[in-house]
């Protein structure tokens, strides 16, 4: 694809661009035009449920977004997950006076159609071909390459022509991956303009750009360092391309370092450690050799290409899609075809691809288009407009089919959420599978799991979610230690939605574990709640310093370092004054009021963050964790004790709010001096 000068603007008026993005926006609007007034479909297994969730209490507790009590034993507001998009449907929704459900959908579907048309400008401001980009746009809308080459993913889907990327905003819940898809060209078009061009104007929205991504979402952000090694591969060379101009290296350094001291207070270090941590034991990642070979073949791929367009001296863009396919492919096809996870599951990447292979397909269609008689062109446009139209049909159908509301009040995660928001009020429950995602749309009842792998903070979790569902290696005492677990952290009662509830999926390997060992609570068919005796209502507990869990668990099974402690707690639940008591007064602060003896510590179910503060008449106390991840209190002294715990700031935290202001005074001396560079040039 030998290039030449990009075109002037000046052939193509501002108007008749914005009615192509305009006419693509229509297209998928109309293909999903129900999502946007959508409260809850049929997919009720989908992860959006947590999203909806999450929305519904930033919305509901507004002002006081430090610790989220409702997740994994309580966690930091941030560990939760990236809070762009959530923030956003949170605030629609109060403005508006939507449902959480509602102002979701609207967005997420605004975003699904959004998508074509930033990419549609990308490919236009690379190339000022209105041709190219109305294909590429009209591609990524109706098309879904990735089925054509994975069996695995066509099979997922149920045939050849139908949405990929709507099943999987709508079946799978990819609301904020597709958010991040959508913001991608117009990050890299800022980044472009900036390292190429310098201006003050892009040099100063550049760094928004790259951080919103990061904002928003991790698999997003994972997809699109992708599509920035492809772009930096492609400037490679570029200033011997007509029509492409040259980076300016320190720049792309600068926006990507600005970039990450803009979002630094929301990810700072140690969450990139401990999403890194979590995301490492969803799959099965491959081997370190594995990886160099597949890199080095993919190294090798991408120097014959580059080879060949030095030599043809191709046009920088179409070196980026290129590359960008090349990347995302090899992620996708080493997950997909032969099980080789390069970054933890890797199939999720095929939306990455598509995009890709949309430029690519768009780029070598008009390079041969060029080179067709003008009949044939002809020939070709009026086949592409009837394919076009067949596939809008077959889109429509299938999105319309995949969006059917749901009479939720039926469903077993409405059923048991309901129940435990009416009896289990600031009581911890274990609720299974997806009634755990839907469980705080309605209410704030404190989960002992909910979602998601990014949020937990300790190994243990982990390990007790594990052996509670699948009982492995627990043999007889299925129950019994599965009870162990759930009491050393406080929950109260355990969901199970057993084979023959409408829950999808089964969780549980037994879901008839606690038959005869907890007495129900409430039963809807298959479907039960068991209540867990012998505790105290409160997450807050007098316990001899001996009792403390000190010994990490090695597996599931081996329960016996929390029995002293699980003793401890059925003992104080008989105390004629029924032990601690535990009040909560925000979501980042409670208050323990408790009467200690010489040799007793405070233990409290809740977990550590170096954040927490404990202070009792203006003196700090010292908080450290115990081996499962929770909080222990040292009261100092025996005797009677009321204890106002307070969620602020780490030294973490003030170093990354430091960043952030270095970076925000960074960039704006960086813009102001390139305004100036301008007015002497």
């Amino acid at each position: 694809m030998t290039s030449s000068p990009r075109r002037a603007p000046a052939g193509h008026p501002a108007l008749l661009v914005a009615i192509c993005a305009a006419a693509l926006f229509a297209i998928n609007a109309y293909l999903c035009h129900e999502l946007f007034g959508t409260e809850i479909t049929k997919q009720t297994g989908s992860i959006e449920a947590a999203f909806i969730s999450f929305s519904r209490w930033l919305m509901d507790h507004a002002g006081d977004w430090r610790w989220f009590p409702m997740w994994v034993n309580g966690i930091p507001v941030r560990q939760v997950y990236n809070p762009a998009l959530h923030v956003t449907i949170a605030e629609l929704a109060k403005i508006v006076g939507w449902t959480t459900p509602h102002a979701y959908h609207f967005v997420t579907a605004a975003a699904y159609c959004l998508g074509p048309v930033t990419l549609f400008w990308l490919c236009y401001r690379a190339t000022y071909n209105l041709g190219l980009a109305i294909l590429a746009g009209a591609l990524y809308s109706l098309i879904s390459p990735s089925v054509f080459l994975f069996p695995a993913l066509r099979a997922d889907l149920g045939g050849w022509l139908f949405a990929r990327r709507f099943q999987t905003l709508v079946v799978y819940g990819e609301g904020p991956h597709m958010t991040d898809l959508m913001m991608l060209p117009l990050a890299i078009w800022l980044v472009d303009e900036a390292v190429t061009g310098r201006k003050w104007f892009f040099v100063l929205a550049a760094p928004f750009g790259l951080a919103a991504l990061v904002l928003t979402n991790w698999t997003g952000t994972t997809g699109a360092s992708f599509a920035f090694a492809a772009y930096s591969l492609s400037k490679f060379g570029a200033e011997k391309t007509g029509g492409s101009r040259p980076a300016h290296w320190p720049t792309l350094v600068g926006i990507g370092v600005i970039a990450y001291l803009f979002a630094s207070p929301w990810v700072p270090p140690s969450l990139i450690r401990s999403v890194q941590a979590s995301t490492a034991g969803m799959d099965t990642v491959a081997s370190p050799t594995s990886k160099v070979l597949l890199v080095l073949a993919l190294g090798l791929v991408i120097a014959g290409f580059h080879f060949g367009f030095s030599r043809y001296r191709t046009q920088s863009w179409a070196r980026f899609f290129v590359y960008y396919a090349l990347i995302s492919g090899l992620v996708v096809g080493a997950k997909t075809l032969f099980g080789l996870s390069l970054v933890p599951i890797g199939y999720r990447f095929h939306l990455e691809l598509e995009m890709a292979l949309a430029g690519v397909i768009a780029y070598g269609a008009v390079y041969a288009g060029r080179r067709l008689p003008r009949r044939a062109r002809i020939v070709a446009l009026c086949v592409l407009a009837i394919a076009g139209a067949v596939q809008v049909r077959n889109y429509r159908r299938y999105a319309r089919r995949i969006t059917e509301p749901v009479d939720f009040p039926k469903t077993v995660e409405y059923k048991m959420a309901e129940w435990f928001a009416s009896n289990m009020k600031d009581q911890r429950v274990f609720a299974p599978g997806t009634v755990s995602y839907w469980m705080n749309l309605y209410s704030d009842v404190p989960q002992f799991f909910g979602c998601c792998d990014q949020s937990v903070r300790n190994e243990e979790v982990r390990i007790a979610t594990y052996v509670i569902y699948s009982g492995d290696g627990t043999g007889d005492r299925d129950g019994e230690i599965a009870t162990t677990w759930l009491k050393a952290y406080g929950v109260h009662a355990v969901g199970v939605a057993a084979t023959g509830s409408s829950q999808l999926g089964q969780p549980y390997h037994n879901p008839h574990k606690f038959d005869g060992l907890l007495p129900e609570g409430w039963r809807d068919g298959e479907s039960v709640v068991y209540r867990i005796p012998g505790q105290t209502d409160s997450l807050a507990h007098v316990v001899s310093r001996s009792e403390i869990v000190t010994a990490h668990p090695v597996n599931g099974v081996d329960v016996g370092p929390l029995l002293p402690l699980v003793a401890a707690l059925e003992r104080e639940n008989k105390k004629p004054d029924g032990g601690a008591s535990l009040r909560w007064i925000n979501s980042h602060e409670f208050e323990i009021t408790a009467q200690t003896g010489p040799d007793e510590t405070l233990f409290v179910q809740e977990t550590y963050d170096p954040g927490w503060r404990a202070v009792e008449s203006d003196r700090e106390l010292k908080v450290v964790p115990d081996a499962l991840g929770l909080m222990t209190i040292e009261p100092g002294a025996a005797g009677r004790h009321v204890i106002r715990m307070q969620y602020g700031s780490s030294r973490e935290d003030t170093l990354a709010r430091g960043a952030h202001f270095a970076g925000v005074l960074l960039l704006l001396g960086w813009a102001v001096r390139r305004w100036m560079a301008r007015d002497r040039a």
